[in-house]
């Protein structure tokens, strides 16, 4: 625990035509559905802990319309390694055949990367309750 001032936080996008929701299990079977305040987006998430703790978030829009940048899919990594940000990365795109080679807006990525840290010291804490938390806000999907 206590990794938070050594915390690399990478961002990627990519275009997917069909519903991440059909793939995202493939990268991952613990990884979750998550409930947001944003309707238009389907959001999915695993922290996993221990020795080498990452979190892992990836969302997509309802619709699959792409941005003026040409993505629908955005993902979010957090580790203290930029080699296991990488190979997350790389098991993504094996195992769903999604490519996340987008780059996304700068201002997005700056704004990703103060926030997910903090989000990543939450889990770190407590990964099982913080996971419920965020697949249970109530009036959500």
């Amino acid at each position: 625990m206590g990794n938070s001032g050594n915390l690399l936080t990478l961002v990627k996008a990519g275009y997917f035509a069909d519903d991440l929701g059909r793939v995202i299990g493939d990268f991952h079977p613990d990884i979750r559905v998550l409930s947001s305040v944003l309707k238009n987006t389907n959001q999915y998430a695993l922290f996993e802990g221990g020795e080498h703790p990452y979190l892992f978030q990836v969302s997509q829009q309802v619709n699959r319309v792409r941005t003026p940048q040409g993505y629908n899919v955005l993902a979010t990594i957090v580790s203290c390694s930029s080699r296991q940000n990488k190979g997350l990365v790389d098991k993504f795109e094996e195992s769903t055949g999604i490519k996340l080679d987008i780059g996304p807006p700068k201002l997005l990525v700056r704004c990703m990367q103060e926030v997910f840290p903090l989000v990543f010291e939450v889990f770190e804490k407590n990964p099982k309750e913080a996971m419920r938390v965020l697949s249970e806000i109530p009036g959500q999907r």
